[in-house]
């Protein structure tokens, strides 16, 4: 798979995690990375609708894996 985006690899790392002990720390890892871009975001004005769009669906995607695969 393809990323556009540097923080893409580290939610794709927790996505792709199958060892559910380590899932909590790859979520962390991807929210921080993600949130992190954000900052940069807000305080430059920069990136792009696409981006945007992706950091959005991503979050949404992380909080899915931790109900369906953490909070059961």
């Amino acid at each position: 798979m393809t990323t556009l985006y540097p923080w893409q690899n580290v939610y794709l790392a927790a996505v792709l995690e199958t060892d559910n002990s380590r899932l909590v720390q790859r979520i962390a890892e991807a929210r921080n990375a993600i949130e992190g871009r954000m900052t940069e975001l807000e305080q430059d004005h920069l990136g792009t609708i696409e981006e945007r769009a992706a950091i959005a669906d991503a979050l949404n995607g992380l909080k899915i894996l931790r109900k369906e695969r953490i909070d059961g």
